[in-house]
């Protein structure tokens, strides 16, 4: 299938019925033959991240790493997002439409049912919280953004469509 023929037969809306995994995502492993053209010309960061060491930050330093970090390529429609989660340290770099994030630090409990969706969360949950998430930002095309390690974060897609790279120790 083509990406043509995948946004145009299956990038649909969120809406406030679907749960977390009712909806198409484009977005994972994206290794093998039908990705390398298009992901060689990323240039991925190493897996030597701020909050894992600060022995040095010089970027020389960081380029002679040998050990690379995984890399994803996603495409996904409005209102779907990620419910919260959380991995190893990683960056986020948005290439079209908009995503906002919310973050909360290793050991938080935030209130969310891992089968409900963002877009149900963010309307129906979020508006009544006593505590907002700590962090919260909206990426737009060319926005990066750094998450630490076992940081609980979720993501909303606030347009027709966002396309996105990811890489994660």
């Amino acid at each position: 299938m083509t990406v043509n023929e995948y946004l145009a037969g299956y990038m649909k809306p969120q809406t406030l019925e679907n749960q977390g995994n009712e909806t198409f995502y484009l977005f994972g492993s994206t290794d093998g033959d039908l990705w390398e053209e298009f992901l060689s010309r990323y240039v991925r960061p190493t897996t030597v991240y701020p909050s894992e060491t600060l022995k040095s930050l010089d970027p020389c330093a960081l380029s002679a790493q040998k050990e690379w970090t995984a890399l994803s390529f996603g495409i996904a429609g409005l209102n779907s997002g990620v419910p919260f989660h959380f991995h190893g340290p990683g960056f986020l770099q948005v290439l079209h439409g908009r995503k906002e994030w919310y973050l909360y630090p290793p050991d938080s409990h935030p209130l969310f049912h891992p089968n409900e969706s963002t877009y149900f969360w963010y309307s129906n949950v979020l508006p009544t919280l006593k505590e907002a998430p700590t962090h919260r930002c909206i990426l737009e095309p060319g926005d990066v953004i750094y998450f630490p390690d076992r940081w609980l974060h979720a993501t909303l897609n606030l347009d027709e469509y966002t396309a996105f790279i990811a890489t994660f120790a």
